[in-house]
Formats: C-alpha cells, structure tokens, sequence
C-alpha cells in the first residue's frame, strides 16, 4: 500500500499530480475526485493507500516524501533504448526489482555503461559503488529516469529549499516558520534576530555604550 507525501510546489505540479492519483484510483478524502485546491493551502499532498489528504490531515513522522516530479515519473517499457527514444547518457532510478536480486534494489541510482540495443544491458550501481566497480544487467521497464533530487543524494550536490524537504521543513511550514515555496518567513527571521540578539548581547552592550559616548561628545 503506497503511503508516501509528494510536494507539488507549483500550481502545474499540483494539478498533475491530482489528475494522476485519480487515474490510480485514489481520492481526496472528502470531495473524491475533484480537483481540489492549490499550493498555497500547502504544497503538499499525502497519498496513503487510495486516500488523498493536505499536510494538515496527516501525520508526519515515518512518511516517505518525494517531489512531484519523482512521482510523476514513468517506467520504460520492455523494449530497447534505441526503440524507446531514452536518452542513455542521463541517470536511471531502479522502480522494480525481483526476488534474488542482488545487484539492484528499488531506489538505487543507476548509470549504464554500454548500450548493447538489448532490452537489458549493464549498468553501474552509483548508490552501491560511485567509483563504478560494480556493474549488472537489468531490464529497462525496471527504470525510469532519475530526478534531480535523486541525483544530488547520491552524488552529494546541494540544492535550494524548492526540493522535497525534511520532516523538520514540513513541521516549520506548518508552524508558520516557513513559506510555501520552504523558504524562510517573516515570522521565523524575527525570531531568528531575537536569537542572534540574546547570543551577541554582550557585542550590542558594547555597541550602545560607543554609540551613548559619541552622542554625548556631540552635543
């Protein structure tokens, strides 16, 4: 049973991720299959089995997050690459593993090494082994091509806060501490000022006692 939160951060992303988890059979928990809301009610839509619900009908904690794109993302087909139009220089995710398999769980970060035109070529498992000394043949219908996100986690790269983000992001957004797009609010840089404040009080001390010395000598 799926049970996951998908960020859609744009109204193109929120829309299409709906539409989607209709056609799978889900629906919103209390209007079905309606197109519902936007964004801006939070950018956040958790599917549990065949219910849809916002961020604010959920609980948080142990629940899988991923983007919207991820989400939206197709399998291949049992075909070869050159019969399917996929662009082999790019990174693969593995969605579909079978029993025994050794090489290749689902989630792993996947380059292919050579294109021999089968249905199943070989490729290195990056999330096993980034310096490529691993590598095994798998079936293109069990990938689909990787995310941005997915990328950056394994090869280390730093993105902006337009990413899926962590149950703490998710539990400031809620709070009011961060905006819809997970950037910080107003709300939470004034906060973060009162904090820097009590930590450099003794610098502001200093401070006022140069600035009450200069006013003083001015008039």
């Amino acid at each position: 049973m799926k049970d996951l939160i998908v960020h859609c951060p744009t109204e193109e992303s929120w829309y299409k991720v709906q539409v989607k988890m209709f056609e799978e059979g889900a629906g919103w928990s209390d209007t079905g299959k309606g197109l519902w809301g936007s964004p801006k009610d939070g950018p956040y839509i958790h599917l549990k089995g065949e219910t849809m619900k916002t961020i604010w009908e959920c609980e948080l904690e142990g629940r899988r997050f991923i983007s919207a794109e991820e989400y939206l993302q197709e399998p291949f087909e049992d075909k070869s690459a050159k019969e399917q139009g996929i662009d082999t220089s790019r990174y693969f995710t593995v969605v579909q593993s079978y029993r025994g398999n050794k090489y290749y769980k689902i989630g792993d970060l996947v380059q292919i090494e050579i294109d021999d035109e089968s249905k199943y070529p070989y490729f290195w498992n990056i999330t096993k082994h980034p310096e490529k000394q691993s590598h095994n043949s798998i079936h293109w219908y069990r990938l689909r091509y990787a995310t941005q996100e997915e990328i950056d986690a394994v090869i280390g790269k730093k993105k902006g806060l337009t990413q899926p983000q962590s149950l703490e992001y998710i539990k400031q957004y809620q709070a009011g501490l961060r905006n819809g797009d997970m950037g910080v609010s107003g709300e939470a840089k004034e906060f973060i000022w009162s904090l820097l404040a009590e930590q450099f009080n003794k610098e502001l001390t200093e401070e006022a006692e140069k600035r009450i010395k200069k006013a003083e000598k001015e008039k």
